[in-house]
Order: structure tokens, then sequence, then C-alpha cells
């Protein structure tokens, strides 16, 4: 093979990445915080098949003779090189988090409930595909003012569950026993239990263990607002749980307690007014501060509100990580280290959850996640 051939080869994969990088950040940026659509799906899916067809294309450009344009091979090194070292940097911040793998009897998909072309492309991506796998990361978190009462104080966090047909409820019922068999003190979930209207009553099944969850609080998705967030308010709270609708909930133990905010800002936005109110009740609450919120882009109002650390959910971590590359598709405008893993917002240290289910059933080297916090006096 030439010289030459190769490489036209390579600036046509770095033509690839550069239209795949810009359809991503559009995605992020102006598309993520719509209501779901069909357009919107589309778009998300092809956003990886138009970085391949503008790779072929530039090549075949360069085939035939036509000029070459260097700048976008450019701004294409330009983009690897910048995820490169933000990955680098999401590397370090994640060192002090440890992750296993948890063995599963039941399969996830349910095949049956996909349309033959999507079976076909799935089970070509099976060895890769993680959409059925489960991961427990987890963390002692040192907890600067925590009174020692609360010393191994267990959280488990759950989000994202987006139960669906393509999924089977079996799945669901093995992530939660394996999340309740951690013995947490505290069970804390993170909004968006299904994706369509129509699967509420199946994600109250699939879920009904955790009814009775020690210390149950939950936070509202935008996949919850826009289908039923009454029906989700008055499950969680069936369950013998709360729902911190902008919001704060204290955990005690001994004499030892912890201030838990739940924010669902952007979808029940929280007024300069109603801001003013929840920080005089925080005020008046001398203790430790955990952030919940169900997006990645409430973090710097956590930090606000004077939180130490915050959970979130909502980006799925990508679903699809690229070597070299990272994250691509995930519905939050941001820094990587906001969209999966470990972070830091306004001073504040925050852990961004892959979270269990997903838009469509492919994850590739981002399996769903428990997230395990044991705290420990700082």
């Amino acid at each position: 093979m030439s010289a030459s051939i190769l490489l036209a080869a390579a600036e046509s994969i770095l033509a690839g990445i550069t239209a795949s990088a810009i359809l991503t950040w559009f995605y992020n940026n102006f598309l993520s915080g719509l209501r779901e659509n069909h357009l919107k799906k589309a778009f998300s899916l092809l956003v990886h098949p138009a970085g391949v067809l503008a790779a072929l294309a530039h090549f075949g450009a360069i085939m035939v003779g036509w000029p070459r344009f260097w700048p976008v091979a450019f701004v294409g090194v330009g983009i690897i090189l910048w995820r490169a070292r933000h990955l680098v940097r999401q590397q370090r911040l994640n060192r002090p988090w440890k992750s296993r793998s948890i063995s599963l009897k039941n399969r996830g998909v349910n095949w049956n409930q996909l349309p033959a072309p999507a079976q076909l492309v799935l089970r070509c991506l099976s060895p890769i595909n993680q959409v059925d796998a489960l991961d427990v990361v987890e963390r002692r978190l040192r907890v600067r003012g925590l009174h020692r009462d609360m010393d191994g104080f267990r959280i488990v966090f759950l989000t994202d569950f987006h139960v669906h047909k393509w999924m089977r409820s079996e799945w669901f019922r093995e992530v939660v026993q394996h999340a309740l068999a951690l013995k947490p003190d505290c069970v804390i979930l993170g909004g968006d239990f299904v994706s369509r209207r129509w699967m509420a009553e199946e994600a109250a099944e699939a879920l009904a263990d955790l009814a009775g969850a020690p210390n149950l609080l939950a936070v509202r998705g935008n996949h919850d607002f826009w289908t039923r967030p009454g029906f989700f308010g008055d499950l969680v709270r069936d369950w013998g749980g709360r729902v911190l609708s902008n919001d704060v909930a204290v955990l005690r133990r001994g004499e030892g307690a912890l201030a838990v905010v739940g924010l669902e800002d952007p979808y029940l936005p929280l007024t300069t007014r109603s801001q003013a109110e929840l920080l005089a009740r925080l005020e008046s609450l001398p203790m430790p501060r955990l952030g919940i919120v169900h997006t990645p882009q409430v973090y710097r109002l956590a930090a606000r509100l004077g939180c130490q650390f915050s959970l979130a959910g909502h980006t799925h971590g990508g679903q699809v990580r690229l070597p070299f590359f990272g994250t691509t598709i995930c519905s939050c405008p941001g820094k990587p280290e906001h969209i999966w893993g470990a972070g830091r917002r306004a001073g504040m240290e925050t852990f961004t959850s892959n979270g269990i289910g997903a838009f469509y059933p492919l994850r590739v080297a981002c399996p769903p996640q428990i997230v395990h916090l044991t705290l420990g006096v700082g």
C-alpha cells in the first residue's frame, strides 16, 4: 500500500472524528434538553454513522483527485489531544473509587421486543455490549464535620433505570437485590424511572423490592417530569420513601446527622426566593451536606447551597466510550469529568453515575453502575 493512500486514510479518519465531534457538540448543547421525539433519537443514533460516512466521503474525494482540505485533519488532531488530556485528568480523579463487576444470573436484553435490524446490529456487537452487565463502584468518603456516630454510614445510589420492554424485568429485580445486599443505611434514587409513559406500571413492578428500603430518598428526572411525575412521587412514598423536590432531609444515627439536599431543578425550577428559603433552612442545620441532583448541570447550584459532595446521573456515562476519545452522546453539555465518574465543581467533589438503564440497549466500555458510598470522619 503506497504512502499516499495511507496518508489519505489517516486524513479521512481525522475528518470523520471532526464530523462526529461537531454533531455530538450540537446534540449535547442544543438537543439534549428537549422532550424525547423520533427526530432527537434518530440524530443521536446517526452521529457515529455520519462520522464514518464523512471519513469515507473524504477518502473518496482524495482518491478522485479533489484538493485536500488540511484544516479538517488539523481540527481532528486537536479534538483527539483535547479529549485525551481530559481523559488523563479523569483517571486521576477516579483513583479513590474502586470498581468491581457483579455476576448476574439473568440476562437483560429482551430480543423479542427489538426490530429485526436492531437485533442484527446488537447481536454483532454483543462481544463488546455491556448493557446487561453490572458494576459496583465504591469509595470511603471522608466528610468534614461528620460526627463519629455517622462513621461507616453506607449510602447506595441508583439512578436512570429507564425501565423499557427491551430489558427484562427480572434483570432490574436482580440489580435492586444486589444493591440491597450491600446493607445500606440509606438508598437514594436519582430519577428517570422510565423513558415512556406507558411503562410506568411495569417499572413499579420491576422495582418493587425497593419498598421498605432504609431511609429511601429520591429526586425525579427529566423523563419522570415528561411522563408521569405525580405517579413516581406517589410510588416512592408508597415504598416508604420521600421525594426531595428542592428540599432537604436529615439522616441521623446516634448523635450524628447528615443533611441530604435534593434538587429537581431545572425541571422543577428553584426560584431566587425559594433558593434563599432553602439556604436559610440549611443554615439552621449545622451539619455536613450531601447533594442529590438528576443532571450534572445542577452541580454548581448544589455547591452554592454548601454541599461538600454531590451525586448525579442523567448522562448514562455516555453509554459508548471510545479509546482516546471518551464519551460521545451524553445529553449534557460540560466538561468530560461532569459527564461520568468523579469530578470537581466550584470546590465541591462530584460523582456522575453511568446509571442502570439505557436510551437504547447498547453500552460499550460503560457498564451499568451501583454507587456505594461509606462515610468517614474527615
